[in-house]
């Protein structure tokens, strides 16, 4: 299972999916706690593609999130904060 799983640094052209996963995992993990519509409003407000998007400048420039897995080096060209995403077959 381990080999299915590709760390890399994040890019601005995840953002549409992060959006995707955060919105499944709050219907699913808040499903009894909130109503549907409430998480709908939040997670397409907070983890809109835009507002990922503008938190760019703040993950590049360290201020936001910090190197995984840990490091004491960070490449000046790539965000800080790690994608954990599967292995698509090729």
């Amino acid at each position: 299972m381990l080999n299915d799983v590709v760390i890399r640094p994040i890019k601005e052209s995840d953002a549409p999916s992060i959006h995707a996963v955060a919105l499944e995992a709050w219907r699913h993990t808040y499903r009894t706690i909130f109503d549907q519509q409430f998480i709908e409003n939040f997670v397409n407000r907070n983890y809109a593609p835009e507002a990922i998007l503008s938190l760019f400048p703040r993950i590049q420039s360290g201020a936001m999130f910090s190197m995984w897995p840990n490091t004491s080096q960070r490449s000046s060209d790539s965000a800080t904060l790690a994608l954990i995403t599967k292995r698509r077959a090729l």
